[in-house]
């Protein structure tokens, strides 16, 4: 008796199938130049949009690489000057950072990122225009692709000119004036006060004399000679001074010194002359 036996085989195919891809899609990277802000930690914020395209949005947790001028270390940079900076998401957060890539941005799931550069201390920087070059790069269909920007930073000049705290003989004379009280006079006395001026740039200053003596106050014609100093120099009814900066914001101590004449033959009475100081910043 004969068995015929039959087997059936039954083969189970794996066909290799594509892994699908990390992420696709188009992006634009665009820089806000209009809508930086300076703030009172004395930062420059400057916002920076990632426009993603709905394929990008959809990708599972999608990030950016993003760096100005150097993964490891980013900057901006001006004649001699760099300026160190940082990148914080659209909330102020600070991102992570590997210094062999740059910082890591996680993409919102929307149709445009925000994320700023923040440039600390940057407006008590060295006055001038800084300079940047924008690196994101995301990976598309395992392939990482790279966009740039330019960034820029203007960070203008300002100057100050106060007087130093409790400084003796003046008192405040409305929002930007002084009044220099001598009281009882005396011949040949020095009467000083000091004021700091305050720069991130070059300064010009300009220091005019009314009359170039004292006058009466109820007869012009009676008049007491002094002499002014201005920064340990003679002043003659008007001088120019010049106060180089070569640093970020410096700062100079300014004396200013009324030396009166003889008044043993003064008239009794109130005397006074108008100093005018005119500063200026000189990018």
């Amino acid at each position: 008796m004969k068995h015929l036996l039959k087997f059936s085989v039954f083969g189970l195919a794996m066909l290799s199938q594509p892994v699908l891809a990390e992420c696709s899609g188009k992006w634009i990277l665009n820089v806000d130049r209009s809508n930086v802000e300076f703030k009172r930690d004395l930062a420059a914020y400057i916002p920076v949009y990632l426009e993603l395209s709905r394929d990008i949005q959809t990708c599972r947790f999608p990030t950016a690489i993003v760096s100005v001028n150097n993964k490891q270390s980013s900057y901006l940079s001006s004649i001699g000057t760099n300026l160190p900076l940082t990148i914080l998401d659209k909330n102020f957060r600070q991102l992570s950072h590997f210094p062999s890539k740059g910082f890591q941005l996680p993409l919102d799931n929307s149709q445009r990122t925000k994320f700023w550069i923040k440039v600390p201390e940057a407006k008590v920087a060295a006055s001038g225009h800084y300079n940047g070059l924008l690196e994101a790069s995301i990976s598309l269909d395992r392939k990482q692709e790279t966009k740039n920007a330019k960034v820029k930073l203007n960070v203008p000049a300002f100057v100050a000119f106060n007087s130093v705290p409790n400084a003796p003989n003046l008192q405040r004379s409305g929002s930007s004036g002084y009044r220099f009280q001598l009281g009882d006079l005396e011949s040949n006395r020095t009467y000083r006060s000091d004021f700091d001026l305050l720069s991130n740039s070059n300064v010009r200053l300009v220091v005019k004399q009314r009359y170039g003596e004292l006058k009466q106050k109820s007869e012009s014609n009676v008049t007491i000679p002094y002499t002014l100093r201005f920064n340990n120099a003679l002043v003659n009814q008007k001088s120019v001074y010049t106060f180089s900066n070569n640093e970020d914001t410096k700062r100079w101590g300014v004396p200013l010194e009324v030396t009166l004449g003889n008044i043993e033959f003064a008239r009794a009475g109130k005397y006074q002359d108008t100093i005018t100081v005119e500063v200026k910043a000189m990018p």
